[in-house]
């Protein structure tokens, strides 16, 4: 691999050419040529108990509804590994699997692997190991884990190194697929807070690689200050910054305690079957489009076998697949100011309420001291719902100022301009750009 640029784009860079380059079959269609279709499913951390991951017969799974969408030609393989989020353990599980998928391919047209939490990561190291090229890796509420570095020569911009992704993961992979729920706190927020068990020296030694590959690039935090207060440079996301494609899935499982649930209904049923369908089509367009505007309902399942279940769920949502409800994907406003003018201007925030008023559905981090904001809100909203679009001066030490709502329902009908409260003492214009969603 030669080397990269110096600066602080050299891991855009590295994203752009590589994961770019690791895309060359994105198109292509596993179920077009009659190829036989291997996937190995990897559970994550503490779900070796877990049968969402094999294919029962006469049962729906996670694992039957993928086997179901590819077709006849595929056949699933749950892996198992000794669940640990210490890095020495993870990377053993990925040399284990690098030789389980090597000797289970013989006789396989493709491969894919599908990893959920660290089992996206031991996918993503033994993908770099296998002698069998991969088809494609879709990775599920994955924590991504990235060393901070610093580029020569400034020193001053900051370099995210994938860890547990190498450039031989890519070079060996054709397309790699990262999917996490709106609502899964563990990737971004639980992996950070919890001790990773993964610890710097650990990270530097995985991805000398990557420090070849970009011209020996230094620690971003280090000294004996930022070591006594135990800050180190290993960091988690559910975006790799080298994948191919990236979708937030949105997601209305809600886990108020802790933020767990929204983590294992990832690989429900119904998603089992649209992973299925993305491994089948090769990520092309319209798979990738299919998954950014569907919704996860509050009442998803875990994938785990069921009987009839599964199919009793689509009948109930069969007529809302394409019309489940509307997302509020950008939102651009202008307050004027009348009579009650306020010394500064305001900090404005955005809310989406129930019709009744009495509940928030969601609402968007204030714009301090503007007239105009505009934000992308990412606010669903159930089809034929009426409901509140609120705007607010949210002044942190005193009680939110209402400057105005209008009362909307939620259809094919709904406004994309919008001037509400003509004589009230703030008035407020907006652009608004509804999406339509499906289960």
């Amino acid at each position: 691999m030669k080397p990269l640029s110096k600066t602080a784009l050299a891991i855009c860079l590295l994203a752009s050419t590589l994961a770019s380059g690791c895309a060359r079959n994105a198109n292509s269609s596993l179920s077009a040529s009659g190829d036989r279709v291997l996937v190995v499913i990897v559970p994550g951390t503490f779900s070796g108990a877990a049968f969402w991951p094999t294919a029962q017969a006469g049962k729906a799974s996670f694992a039957s509804e993928l086997k179901r969408a590819i077709g006849d030609n595929c056949e699933i393989y749950p892996a198992l590994w000794a669940s640990s989020i210490e890095g020495p353990s993870l990377r053993k599980a990925g040399q284990t699997l690098a030789w389980e998928i090597d000797q289970e391919a013989v006789g396989f047209d493709r491969v894919c692997i599908v990893g959920h939490s660290h089992g996206g990561n031991i996918a993503l190291l033994a993908a770099g190991m296998c002698k069998s090229p991969i088809d494609m890796i879709a990775c599920l509420s994955t924590p991504h884990a990235h060393l901070r570095m610093k580029p020569k020569p400034s020193g001053n911009d900051e370099l995210l190194v994938p860890i547990y992704c190498s450039p031989n993961t890519l070079n060996n992979t054709d397309t790699i697929v990262t999917i996490c729920p709106t609502t899964d706190d563990v990737p971004e927020f639980w992996a950070n807070v919890l001790p990773l068990g993964l610890n710097d020296a650990e990270a530097i030694e995985l991805v000398k690689p990557w420090r070849d590959a970009t011209d020996d690039p230094r620690l971003r935090r280090d000294g004996i200050l930022l070591r006594l207060l135990r800050l180190g440079n290993v960091e988690t996301s559910k975006r790799l910054n080298v994948e191919s494609i990236h979708i937030d899935l949105h997601s209305l499982v809600l886990d108020e305690i802790l933020g767990f649930k929204g983590h294992s209904t990832v690989h429900s049923c119904r998603m089992g079957y649209v992973v299925g369908e993305l491994l089948r089509d090769g990520a092309a367009a319209d798979r990738i489009a299919y998954l950014q505007h569907m919704v996860q309902p509050k009442n998803t399942d875990d994938g785990e076998p069921v009987a009839a279940v599964y199919q009793r769920w689509l009948a109930q949502y069969d007529q809302y697949f394409e019309h489940a409800g509307w997302r509020l994907e950008d939102a651009s406003v202008t307050v004027s100011a009348g009579q009650d003018l306020y010394n500064t201007p305001p900090d404005l925030r955005l809310l989406v309420k129930s019709g009744d008023g009495r509940q928030t559905w969601g609402q968007t981090e204030p714009q301090e001291n503007a007239l105009t904001a505009r934000w992308q809100p990412g606010i669903f909203v159930y089809e034929s719902s009426e409901f509140l679009l609120c705007i607010e001066d949210h002044n942190g030490l005193l009680p939110a100022r209402s400057l105005g709502n209008c009362r909307l329902t939620a259809n094919r009908d709904l406004p994309t301009s919008i001037s509400p409260n003509a004589s009230a003492s703030f008035r407020w214009s907006g652009e608004f750009q509804w999406t339509p969603m499906h289960h």
